[in-house]
């Protein structure tokens, strides 16, 4: 019984920690362009010391799952007040919850649902205890096996957009297009081409740095 109510308690700031967490890792996909190789980079050269810090209570309490419920449930409640503190932070670029961010998201809980749920059904309680703390450590890991799973279904929605693309160029025979390249200032000399030529000119051209 004293186990069983361990648990139903550890579960709110289990899940509430994992919301968050997988919010930052989803933050850093983004921002990595979504590219599976690219985030692995990143967390290998940046994210790893950050990461083994933050994570080596749940390492202990993986390794030590008979007095995991009692003190994962204070560390992580200790930890989720923290994180309440810091949610108003300003980011320098922050997150922007596209539609394809939320997809990678969704795509991420419902892994966290499967494993989480798969501990919990076949393993004992303390068992699943020691589960859950390596699941908190895996967050970066199942953000990467969100962006693999995801990758063939983003393809797929940029390939219907470059057809639905093509074929409204094609159908308008009088459209010039204008492409610029080279290493250095292509955004400036665009938004420079699109207010002359606009004088004259029904002219649309991509906003900001989309290029």
């Amino acid at each position: 019984m004293r186990d069983l109510l361990f648990l139903v308690l550890a579960l709110i700031p289990f899940t509430a920690l994992n919301l968050w967490r997988l919010r930052g890792e989803l933050h850093m996909l983004q921002l990595t362009g979504y590219f599976p190789e690219r985030y692995v980079r990143w967390f290998r050269t940046q994210g790893l010391a950050r990461y083994r810090q933050a994570r080596e209570p749940y390492l202990l309490f993986a390794l030590l799952p008979g007095v995991a419920w009692g003190a994962w449930l204070v560390f992580a409640t200790f930890e989720t007040l923290i994180w309440l503190g810091r949610r108003d932070r300003v980011e320098k670029k922050p997150l922007v919850m596209t539609q394809r961010a939320a997809r990678a998201y969704a795509c991420s809980l419902v892994l966290l649902t499967v494993f989480s749920g798969a501990a919990l059904a076949l393993l004992t309680f303390r068992a699943a205890a020691a589960a859950l703390a390596l699941i908190q450590l895996g967050s970066p890991v199942l953000m990467w096996l969100t962006s693999l799973i995801m990758k063939p279904v983003e393809d797929a929605i940029n390939r219907s957009y470059l057809n639905d693309a093509r074929r409204i160029v094609r159908s308008m025979p009088n459209l010039r297009i204008v492409g610029i390249t080279g290493s250095y200032g292509k955004t400036s000399t665009k938004h420079v081409l699109a207010e002359l030529l606009g004088e004259s000119r029904n002219v649309l051209h991509t906003p900001g740095s989309f290029n």
